[in-house]
């Protein structure tokens, strides 16, 4: 009775993750996934190594867990840096609201990584969410064209989806555009980085309606 009893919590530790995710609730995603292990590893303990079928069982569900694992641990990242950037909202003029803008940048590379070919969609909304912070706030215009391109790609991907309601398909497309008909871009780096130094006095206009 223990092994069916244990592949049934097993399963149902998984499907509550499932749902968590599909609701963008990492926090019982990864509740969940903590107290999988338990049931789990004594699976592993018990598998009789001529049962071919509970082996295949345990592989398949731990490739499952580890990719919720991921999703969930960027979907934590992403909200992180959401986080981050509203208390950068709420007082600019801090001396450290320039390092805290990058500390967002290494957190939606994170969450970018973590989704790699686990799912598109989430990759698109981590990339399409670092795309804006170097177009708007950094200003650094060819890096936020190099992702946009890499949205953009990802979207074709999820065709016929109708991705037109989608806020980070929209806010994508509105940025592409603004890179596209904009000013050139500058030719000289030291021109970028007098932009740049005049961060902290500009701050606050630039992150104005960032927020969703």
């Amino acid at each position: 009775m223990q092994i069916p009893l244990l592949q049934q919590l097993v399963t149902d530790y998984f499907h509550i993750s499932v749902l968590a995710i599909e609701k963008n609730d990492f926090k019982a995603s990864l509740n969940a996934l903590a107290e999988v292990n338990m049931p789990l590893t004594k699976l592993g303990q018990l598998i009789d190594d001529n049962d071919e079928t509970l082996k295949h069982f345990l592989i398949s569900m731990q490739e499952d867990l580890l990719k919720n694992r991921c999703l969930s641990e960027s979907m934590q990242s992403r909200s992180i840096a959401e986080n981050l950037l509203n208390e950068i909202v709420e007082d600019p003029s801090d001396d450290s609201a320039f390092i805290a803008v990058w500390n967002v940048v290494d957190l939606l590379r994170e969450s970018v990584i973590l989704t790699r070919e686990k799912d598109i969609e989430q990759e698109a909304i981590s990339l399409s969410k670092l795309a804006s912070v170097y177009h708007r706030i950094l200003l650094i215009k060819s890096r936020a064209k190099e992702i946009l391109m890499r949205v953009m790609h990802l979207a074709k991907c999820l065709q016929p989806r109708n991705l037109g309601e989608e806020k980070w398909f929209k806010r994508s497309v509105i940025h592409t555009f603004s890179i596209s008909g904009g000013t050139k871009e500058k030719k000289e780096d030291a021109e970028k980085q007098k932009e740049r130094a005049k961060y902290l006095e500009c701050l606050k206009p630039k992150l104005e309606g960032f927020k969703g």
